[in-house]
Parts: structure tokens; C-alpha cells; sequence
């Protein structure tokens, strides 16, 4: 919810804030960090403003991630009361085992719990897990 930002510097409304009325949020095969592959990269999925840029690895710290990342990481917890991520070490579109700068980019800041596989691709791991999918968002 509230205002954001376009890649333009325009920003708009997105309505109220919806996490008191989420119980559980199920990330799959996330970019929660950013994307390694958008280091020096031209496309707008990369944007320093509204995209997955990871920013700059400096003296062991991440300096200007994009500031869409930096928001939706500020406050870990907020998506839901549960947090659950499903990421697999083999996805074709995250690559590099998910690590972006040393860190797991598939992981929800802040999760309840995740879900590693392995010998799945980017679409795999949301095709093939509807089992576990379903089982995460059961009412406890």
C-alpha cells in the first residue's frame, strides 16, 4: 500500500496497505535482493528505481541496491503473519544458485520458513510445487 514510485520519477497510488488482512504469503523463486544479472544491465527489469538492480558489493557491503528492494526489504515480516520461500539452487532465470553478492536473493527477508529443491528450473519450481504450495498455505 501507499504511494510509489515509476521508473520516470512520477509516483501514483497503490491503495491501502493489504498485510493485516494476509495470513500467508508464499514467495516462489524469488529476486528479493536483486538479480546478478542486472549488474550493468540496460533493461527496465533492472532499474536502480523501480527494478531489480542489486547494487555494488564496496568494502564487503551493498551499496545502491535499487530503491524498490531497499523498500521491500525494510521491514521483514510485513507481507504476512507467515512467510514462506520456495527457491530452488538450479533456476535457469535467478542463476547462480540464487546468490546475489554472497546472499540468497530467493529467500523472503525475514521468512517463517524455506523450501530448497533442487533439479528444478524458474518454472518448475512454481509448476511442481503446488503440493507444497497448498500444505504452506493450509490454516495452521
Amino acid at each position: 500500500g501507499g504511494t510509489a514510485v515509476d521508473v520516470d520519477g512520477s509516483s501514483y497510488e497503490v491503495g491501502p496497505p493489504l498485510g493485516s488482512r494476509i495470513d500467508t504469503f508464499v514467495a516462489i523463486a524469488g529476486a528479493n535482493l536483486g538479480l546478478q544479472d542486472c549488474l550493468g544491465s540496460p533493461f527496465p527489469a533492472c532499474s536502480d528505481t523501480v527494478g531489480l538492480y542489486p547494487g555494488e558489493l564496496e568494502d564487503g557491503e551493498v551499496k545502491s541496491r535499487s530503491k524498490l528492494l531497499d523498500e521491500l526489504n525494510a521491514s521483514p515480516g510485513y507481507e504476512a503473519s507467515f512467510r514462506h520461500s520456495i527457491w530452488t539452487d538450479t533456476d535457469d532465470v535467478i542463476k547462480y544458485g540464487c546468490q546475489v553478492h554472497g546472499q540468497n536473493t530467493c529467500q523472503v527477508p525475514g521468512e517463517t520458513s524455506t523450501h530448497s529443491l533442487s533439479d528444478l528450473d524458474h518454472l518448475q519450481a512454481r509448476d511442481e510445487t503446488a503440493a507444497l504450495q497448498l500444505q504452506l498455505v493450509a490454516p495452521q
